[in-house]
């Protein structure tokens, strides 16, 4: 066990909340830019790292921003955010995987959100690395039998997540194969876009959405640009 973690009486407070998120790495900008977007919205947010001390200098320079000090929002280790109902992962691609077999025994039951890209440089941008032909939502699902893992926010750039000034426009795909694990993480998302939250469904599909994620780094890149995913039913506009 790390140490600095909290007491087992707020431990089972925080898996008592339905709406309870912890965020593994999330110290990083997508950590934080996520806990942010969140807290803003009402829920209980954890933000977790290795060091509780950084993680809980994190959130307090979140809240000493005005108008923010109601906020349900707290750092702590990375053990304090797996305890909640729900967490992402938010470390590097490359760790993914192995973070969340390290803490397997505190996100069994719990919903898992993978938002893992991994990426490599080519000669005209990037391409995307798979985990032996599969997506890196699938390996974290193969290490966490007893958890119910959806992939998710693979295309939202944290910079524009973490403008909370600003509105997003991006739809959000979330794949998985508990249908009910999606149906609440589409939930707990409808907050953060001005988008649709899509059920783009099995977990398998997740491989999709990891290899879009290296097209649209190499065009924002390219273009000094922040383009996202907006789908467009043609349905709705053509005349029949």
């Amino acid at each position: 066990m790390e140490e600095g973690t909290t007491d087992p009486a707020d431990d089972s407070q925080r898996a008592g909340d339905h709406d309870s998120i912890g965020i593994i790495g999330g110290t990083g900008p997508a950590g934080i830019a996520l806990a942010t977007r969140l807290a803003l919205v009402g829920r209980t947010v954890v933000i977790g790292s290795r060091d509780d001390d950084r993680a809980r200098a994190a959130a307090s320079a979140i809240l000493a921003e005005d108008g923010r000090s109601s906020w349900r929002l707290t750092g702590g280790t990375n053990t304090d955010a797996a305890r909640c109902a729900d967490v992402v992962l938010a470390v590097k691609a490359d760790h993914t995987v192995a973070v969340a077999e390290a803490y397997r025994t505190q996100l069994d039951g719990r919903i898992v959100v993978s938002m893992a890209s991994r990426l490599r440089r080519v000669a005209r941008g990037f391409a995307a690395e798979l985990p032996s032909g599969s997506s890196i939502a699938a390996a974290v699902q193969a290490v966490l039998p007893e958890s119910r893992v959806v992939a998710a926010l693979q295309h939202l750039p944290a910079r524009q997540l973490g403008d909370v000034d600003s509105d997003i426009e991006a739809d959000i795909m979330v794949c998985g194969d508990d249908a009910a694990a999606v149906a609440k993480i589409r939930a707990t998302f409808a907050a953060l876009t001005n988008g649709r939250i899509i059920d783009a469904g099995p977990l398998a599909n997740a491989v999709a959405i990891e290899t879009l994620t290296a097209v649209l780094v190499t065009l924002n890149v390219r273009e000094r640009a922040a383009y996202s995913i907006k789908l467009v039913d043609e349905s709705a506009t053509t005349d029949r």
